[in-house]
C-alpha cells in the first residue's frame, strides 16, 4: 500500500509539472556577432503565439522571421507571431536584432558588453500557443554558443549547446569571451570597458564581499549567485541619457 501511494505522489507531481510547462520550447542560438536565431517549435499545431511579456512593441521593428510566410502583429497592447495566411503551424525561426533596447518597466533583452559578448534576457522570449495565462509557468529553453564563447547559466560555465528549464520570470545568461570572476560563493563578469579604477574595485570587492556574507550567513545551497556589470556605447534615447550605460544586475542573491 505505501508503494502505490508513493506512485501516486510522483505520478501526480510530474502531472503538475507537465501542465506547468509551456507547450511551445524555445531554442536560441548565437550565429555571429551581430546576427542571432531564436526557434520556437510547439508541441501541437497552433494558429498564433503569444508572449508573456508586452511592454510595447518593439519585437514588431526588431524581430525578423526567417520564412516571408510568418509575420509578427499587434492587437490590444499584445504581440503574437502569425502565418500571414492565418494557417496553423508548429515551427518558426526569426532573426533578433541584438543591441540593447530600453523597454518601459522591463529589462533589456540584450546587454551588450564592450568586448561584444552580450546579457541575455530569458523572459523576453517566453511563449505560448494562442494566449499566456498564470497557468504556464516554465519553459524548455535550448541556448547554443559558437566555438570560443562560453555562456553563464544558473551559475554555472558552459561551452557549445546547453538546454534547461527556465520558470517564472525568466533570468540573465552571459554569453561572450570575457572570463568570469568564478569562486565559490559567487561568479561575476565585469565589463572590461569599464573605467578602470571602478573595474579593479569591482573585481576585489565582490569576491570578499560575498564571502564576508557567506562566513556571517553560512554556505548558499543550490545556485550559485551571479553578478554582471555591462558597460557599452549605445545610440537610444532612453531615460538614462547619454551614449554611454552601465549596467548592473545582481542574480541569485
Amino acid at each position: 500500500m505505501k508503494y502505490i501511494q508513493f506512485l501516486l505522489l510522483v505520478l501526480t507531481g510530474f502531472s503538475a509539472l507537465a501542465e506547468d510547462i509551456s507547450g511551445v520550447d524555445i531554442a536560441i542560438e548565437k550565429q555571429g556577432d551581430k546576427l542571432w536565431k531564436l526557434t520556437y517549435q510547439m508541441d501541437r499545431p497552433a494558429s498564433r503565439i503569444s508572449f508573456v511579456r508586452n511592454p510595447d512593441a518593439s519585437r514588431i521593428k526588431r524581430w525578423k522571421p526567417v520564412s516571408p510566410e510568418f509575420e509578427l502583429v499587434s492587437m490590444d497592447g499584445e504581440e503574437f507571431l502569425v502565418r500571414k495566411d492565418r494557417s496553423s503551424f508548429e515551427h518558426i525561426e526569426i532573426y533578433l536584432t541584438p543591441s540593447y533596447i530600453s523597454l518601459p518597466k522591463d529589462y533589456a533583452p540584450f546587454s551588450p558588453y564592450s568586448d561584444g559578448g552580450s546579457l541575455i534576457y530569458t523572459g523576453r522570449f517566453f511563449a505560448c500557443i494562442d494566449n499566456c495565462d498564470d497557468k504556464v509557468k516554465a519553459w524548455r529553453i535550448t541556448m547554443q554558443v559558437p566555438p570560443g564563447e562560453h555562456m553563464i547559466i544558473n551559475g554555472k560555465i558552459n561551452v557549445g549547446t546547453d538546454s534547461w528549464i527556465d520558470r517564472d520570470n525568466g533570468m540573465n545568461v552571459y554569453v561572450g569571451t570575457q572570463e568570469p570572476i568564478n569562486t565559490a560563493s559567487v561568479v561575476a563578469v565585469i565589463d572590461n570597458g569599464l573605467p578602470e579604477k571602478l573595474r579593479l574595485s569591482l573585481e576585489s570587492d565582490i569576491p570578499r564581499l560575498m564571502s564576508y556574507f557567506e562566513q556571517r550567513l553560512g554556505a548558499l545551497s543550490g545556485t550559485k549567485p551571479a553578478l554582471y556589470a555591462s558597460y557599452a556605447n549605445v545610440d537610444d534615447n532612453s531615460w538614462q541619457g547619454g551614449a554611454c550605460h552601465i549596467r548592473f544586475l545582481c542574480i541569485g542573491i
